[in-house]
């Protein structure tokens, strides 16, 4: 199959996805925004994969490169890009034309002037929604988009499970009193409300420690305490050896549309802390079985979460982190390249 992305940024899960889909005899065309240096990766080339920068590409030069490439499917991501949309409303009806989307549906109003106006302007382009999971089916259905596909968002499990095979021996003999936070720094990450918590636990768990990876517009900001170690923004290759020496994983956002490094880390067969806006933590956390969930806004409630896991025993910790690794695998980039493959008009 010749598939067509029309992207905004691209992330390191993504191209796990589009190295799968590609090692399975097919061929991708990808246009992307310029990237993003709040979290500015670095990738390497995938064999079958084309991927072109965005910028200051008009939709007349975009439509022949996929016209010349021979496109069997397009998928864009959202609808905020005028010239994507564009491009694709011309292949309705001819081809599978997907719109990926990773909002929840919450009432909002402008939520609910989209479903309004869909029936004339998003179903005259989209044949298909293909969205994470079921906090955005809902979204996709109000909309009345044709077809909707499961799945939009996988990390790269194969990955990850290698990085927590490599060090389960370790950890099962001496297990890391570490969590580990990766993310943006930014006030609706829930960094701040996280940091406060953990202080005040400190004291009383004083074996335990904070890992922060990361960069964004709050570093500057960032709470210095002997017990809390930042460490900048990394890339993915250099993410392994932090994950061999850490214990768990906390993700506390505000607001999170699905949140793939949770994913990677119960790959990697870690317990997880997680908010309750983060889309992701109903798929792969299983409360007080791998993890705990949390309301970000409620104080008393992290300080809970995160009491409950660090007065857990080793043995515990380690077995919470086995329950995580087969919660991973419900989604994979090889389930996502068959969805893929699946789609059509």
């Amino acid at each position: 199959m010749k598939a067509v992305f029309l992207y905004s940024e691209l992330a390191g899960y993504t191209l796990a996805c589009f190295k799968k889909f590609c090692e399975q005899g097919n061929q991708l065309l990808v246009y992307r925004w310029p990237i993003n240096q709040e979290a500015p990766f670095v990738f390497d080339p995938i064999e079958n994969c084309e991927i072109i920068d965005r910028t200051d590409k008009t939709p007349q030069l975009i439509k022949q490169s996929i016209d010349d490439f021979g496109a069997e499917v397009i998928v864009t991501s959202g609808w905020m890009d005028k010239g994507y949309l564009e491009v694709v409303k011309q292949y309705k009806g001819k081809i599978p034309t997907a719109v990926a989307i990773d909002n929840h549906w919450d009432g909002s109003i402008k939520q609910k002037i989209a479903a309004l106006i869909s029936p004339f302007y998003l179903k005259r382009i989209f044949s298909h929604a293909w969205v994470p999971g079921l906090p955005q089916r809902k979204f996709a259905e109000k909309l009345g988009i044709g077809t909707i596909e499961e799945g939009f968002y996988s990390a790269d499990v194969e990955l990850f499970n290698s990085i927590g095979d490599r060090s389960r021996e370790a950890k099962k003999e001496n297990y890391p009193k570490r969590i580990l936070y990766i993310g943006r720094y930014t006030q609706h990450k829930g960094i701040f409300e996280l940091w406060k918590a953990f202080k005040e636990l400190s004291n009383d768990f004083p074996d335990w420690e904070l890992w922060c990876v990361g960069t964004g517009d709050a570093y500057d900001q960032r709470d210095e305490h002997p017990k809390i170690k930042h460490f900048g923004f990394k890339q993915p290759n250099e993410l392994p050896e932090i994950i061999d020496q850490v214990g768990a994983f906390i993700q506390p956002s505000h607001f999170e549309p699905w949140g793939v490094v949770a994913h990677e880390m119960v790959a990697a067969s870690m317990p997880i802390l997680c908010s309750k806006n983060v889309g992701s933590s109903t798929a792969f956390l299983d409360d007080k079985e791998n993890g705990y969930l949390f309301n970000s806004n409620q104080h008393t409630e992290i300080v809970d979460a995160l009491q409950r896991l660090m007065s857990k025993t080793s043995s515990e910790l380690f077995e919470m982190g086995q329950k995580s690794y087969e919660s991973a695998k419900k989604i994979s980039p090889k389930k996502w390249s068959k969805t893929l493959q699946s789609m059509k008009i």
